[in-house]
């Protein structure tokens, strides 16, 4: 891992895991949370140095984000998502749909989950119970992200959408 106190000057962290890919990470509940792709690998760091691994159901994990209870993952090619307390230990969760789950957010009351090369997204305000929505394009959207209650996702193109609530 690289770490930065200023996002200037960059160092080396400690060493995660042995995994395929490291592709998802966010902070929460006092810790790093990093999620493999193509394995079963998770792994949390209270610094960046120091890692703890764990095991989550093999996937293509894409995204994870933190809601002030649960860090909640986003697995690509199927229709499902997982939740866990301390981001080592994963409960598995039915999304509304199968689709190229790729990204996540929280925006203070709800996750919201978009999906690469379709108009799928789903809301939730707990990781566990999901409800379908629906993108304004068909198009290939790579990434969600939130700020003071405004979700804004971006697609390969030029285009971005934002909502405040996840469904309009």
């Amino acid at each position: 891992s690289a770490i930065s106190r200023d996002g200037v000057k960059w160092g080396i962290g400690g060493t995660l895991p042995s995994a395929n890919y490291w592709a998802a990470i966010t902070y929460g509940n006092g810790v790093f949370c990093a999620l493999s792709f193509q394995s079963t690998k998770c792994a949390t760091s209270p610094d960046g140095i120091t890692w703890t691994e764990g095991v989550i159901d093999p996937g293509d994990w894409y995204s994870v984000a933190w809601n002030g209870t649960v860090f909640c993952a986003v697995r690509s090619g199927s229709s499902t998502c997982a939740t866990s307390p301390d981001g080592l230990n994963w409960t598995l969760r039915t999304l509304p749909s199968s689709a190229s789950w790729f990204s996540i957010a929280w925006n203070g009351s709800v996750f919201c989950a978009i999906a690469y090369s379709s108009s799928t997204a789903a809301t939730s305000p707990d990781g566990i119970t999901w409800t379908a929505r629906t993108l304004p394009l068909s198009t290939s959207w790579r990434s969600i992200a939130s700020k003071s209650g405004v979700f804004c996702a971006v697609t390969d193109s030029s285009y971005c959408a934002i909502s405040s609530d996840g469904i309009t």
